[in-house]
């Protein structure tokens, strides 16, 4: 049953978010790297990565983890709940839905707090000023 509900979640997010799970069978560019990474940097157009490119692939790579984070922590939250409402007066089964929930709001903390300060130094590194 377990395998069963982590294949469907996943297929969930794969057509919710249109996840690009063909992109790399393909062999085409990823959604992820905005420029040609097998050339060498020459500062041209179509040319290698700089770091500009490095940035946007930052901010890519962020981007996606709040579309895979923000679900998956919604669902511990709920699961957590399920855990404390069906705990029946057990301790030990109130206390695993408790943590349950901490875990899930700690991971979003650290989510936005890596958010932030990405978000910083890419604004920093941009334009020079941090507002």
């Amino acid at each position: 049953m377990k395998k069963f509900l982590k294949v469907l979640l996943i297929l969930f997010l794969i057509t919710i978010y249109n996840l690009p799970i063909t992109n790399v069978a393909l062999a085409q560019q990823s959604r992820f790297i905005p420029c040609e990474a097998s050339l060498p940097p020459d500062g041209k157009v179509g040319g290698g990565c700089d770091i500009h490119d490095f940035i946007v692939f930052l901010k890519n790579i962020i981007n996606f983890t709040f579309y895979v984070a923000i679900p998956l922590a919604v669902i511990f939250i709920v699961w957590g709940a399920f855990v404390i409402m069906t705990a029946g007066g057990s301790e030990t089964r109130f206390g695993k839905g408790k943590s349950i929930i901490t875990a899930a709001v700690i991971g979003l903390a650290i989510l936005f707090g890596s958010w932030l300060i990405v978000t910083v130094v890419v604004r920093f590194l941009e334009t020079g000023t941090v507002q």
